[in-house]
């Protein structure tokens, strides 16, 4: 069976993570929502109200992702930290399966719709001068879906296999071998969404490259190991001005796929809207 990790959302415990650490002015919020009345009903992330989280169904991650403070860069995320870690074994489970409503007002207005969820395998750590030390991150990207010219608003699954997820360093993918070797570095903050050096090429060695080759997942150098989860996120970032200003997510739910549950889910990310699967390109289960 699917494990659900959102619902409830707790969403005093989620914090933001903006390009604010590098001077930048991106914004983000994560807030419960009324999707049929699109009225708010509860506080923000990060702020103490009197409404009980674990009665939230629908989330809106949402802000403004500027571009002009950092010269084209930006980025916008909310963090949500476990501890005790979060446990989701690789025999047991295949990815991540994320139910989200079209924006109502996506079709007229040309707001950021390409998004990312992270993960972190590591414990966060903090450097003798108090500042956060960077760390691996593991991202999926994923684009949000447009409710379109028939005003169609069916909630629509979009899935995340681990096998698509990407290593990466400081915003920037980092080859597989090099994952395990990778120290934290003591001069610079936490800054899981950095743009820096992604205008460059950078020759990686996939989780998808290494499985074609016919390989186990499991012996592939660095491996994206999910038995101990210490951080889940949702980022909103400009790509190097590709995408810019007010953005909207609604998520009414987020889980751990079961390995057998469904056949996509140890390919690429896929989208399902209304129940009809689009395709079906790896299978590794």
């Amino acid at each position: 069976m699917a494990k659900t990790l959102f619902p409830p959302w707790d969403l005093p415990d989620w914090r933001q993570v903006d390009d604010s650490v590098r001077g930048g002015s991106s914004v983000s919020y994560l807030k419960a929502v009324d999707a049929r009345s699109n009225l708010e009903e509860a506080t923000p992330s990060g702020e103490k109200g009197s409404g009980k989280s674990s009665d939230v169904q629908v989330v809106e991650f949402s802000g403004t992702l500027d571009i002009k403070t950092l010269g084209g860069a930006g980025f916008a995320s909310q963090k949500y930290t476990y501890n005790p870690p979060l446990t989701l074994s690789s025999k047991q489970y295949s990815g991540i399966r994320i139910e989200v409503l079209p924006n109502p007002d996506d079709y007229v207005s040309p707001t950021p719709k390409d998004f990312t969820f992270t993960i972190a395998t590591t414990p966060s750590r903090k450097m003798p001068n108090g500042r956060t030390a960077s760390r691996v991150m593991w991202e999926a990207n994923f684009r949000a879906p447009s409710r379109g010219r028939n005003g169609a608003a069916d909630p629509v699954t979009i899935y995340l296999p681990f096998i698509s997820f990407t290593a990466t360093y400081r915003g920037r993918p980092v080859p597989l071998h090099e994952v395990a070797c990778l120290a934290a570095d003591d001069d610079l903050l936490e800054d899981d969404g950095n743009e820096k050096g992604q205008d460059g090429a950078v020759e990686t060695v996939s989780q998808e490259s290494w499985a074609l080759e016919g390989k186990a997942i499991d012996e592939a150098p660095g491996h994206f190991h999910t038995e101990h989860i210490f951080e889940l996120g949702l980022m909103c970032r400009s790509g190097f001005g590709k995408q810019e200003g007010d953005f909207s997510l609604r998520i009414t739910s987020i889980e751990a796929i079961a390995r057998q549950e469904d056949a996509c889910a140890s390919g690429p990310p896929l989208n399902r809207r209304g129940g009809s699967l689009l395709g079906r390109l790896f299978r590794f289960c």
